[in-house]
């Protein structure tokens, strides 16, 4: 029996752009996890990207990277509905279904990108990468703390950032970090990417940081870059690849090849 991919999930982009993802994310059951480590530390991130460099129009998730003494996990916060055991409207934009699990005692990250289509998370992982950053003179307060400037280069884009060495973390948003201290604000140097802390928290109470029991497509960072660019370039022809059985139909006015920016350049 031919199964038929509900119209929202090709059609409703006609005037959408994606970045890292794909517009929505389809539900994903997320009643199995393994909690991997207890966080100590909340950090609140809301990041401003632009999807489509011609509208410029930002666009924002909003993240929080969570702290442990072994692992960090950067996540989205989204809403969970538990209708069916389901994780659903999760905005696949800018890094709106990823999440960085940075193993901090082996030196190793575990990426994983939750995108429209198929339904299971792709997942892979490398060695924690290490910015060679050039650390500034200039200061400037964010949050109530003393941030230092730094510099660097990474995966095609330049970057400065702002970090505190009164909170002596070595991490960051996304996979930024290696400076002495938590960086409170990133930014590319074309503001395509902005990664601005929000928030601050020393938990009273451990989170438990948790990595969902999913069927991930194990894959590495370079073929799944392959894969997004392919959706972006066209998504309805990936969708047909990846499952034959599936019955695309295309709306009038429906565009087929989106936007591309990506924070991965390289």
């Amino acid at each position: 029996m031919k199964r038929t991919l509900p119209f929202i999930a090709v059609l409703m982009f006609t005037a959408s752009s994606f970045a890292q993802g794909i517009g929505g994310i389809f539900p994903l059951t997320s009643e199995k996890y393994a909690v991997i480590d207890s966080a100590q530390f909340k950090f609140s991130y809301t990041l401003h990207f632009i999807s489509d460099v011609k509208t410029g129009k930002v666009r924002e998730n909003q993240l929080r990277v969570l702290i442990g003494d072994n692992y960090s996990k950067m996540e989205n916060v989204y809403s969970i509905e538990k209708e069916h055991g389901g994780i659903k409207n999760i905005e696949g934009r800018g890094l709106g279904g990823t999440e960085v699990f940075k193993n901090l005692k082996e030196g190793t990250q575990t990426v994983v990108v939750l995108i429209g289509t198929p339904r299971e998370p792709f997942l892979y992982e490398e060695e924690l990468p290490r910015q060679a950053w050039t650390v500034c003179n200039e200061t400037q307060e964010i949050l109530g703390y003393t941030c230092q400037k730094a510099t660097t280069s990474f995966l095609g884009r330049d970057y400065t950032a702002w970090f505190t060495t009164d909170i002596p973390i070595s991490n960051g948003p996304w996979k930024l970090g290696g400076l002495p201290g938590m960086i409170l604000n990133v930014a590319d140097a074309e503001q395509h990417y902005v990664f601005e802390c929000t928030g601050i928290e020393q938990l009273k109470e451990k989170v438990p940081i948790v990595k969902y029991e999913f069927n991930y497509i194990k894959t590495t960072r370079t073929e799944l870059n392959k894969v997004i660019k392919r959706m972006h370039d066209d998504l309805m022809a990936y969708i047909q690849s990846t499952d034959p059985n599936v019955r695309v139909q295309i709306r009038e006015g429906a565009t087929v090849k989106q936007p591309y920016n990506p924070i991965e350049r390289e």
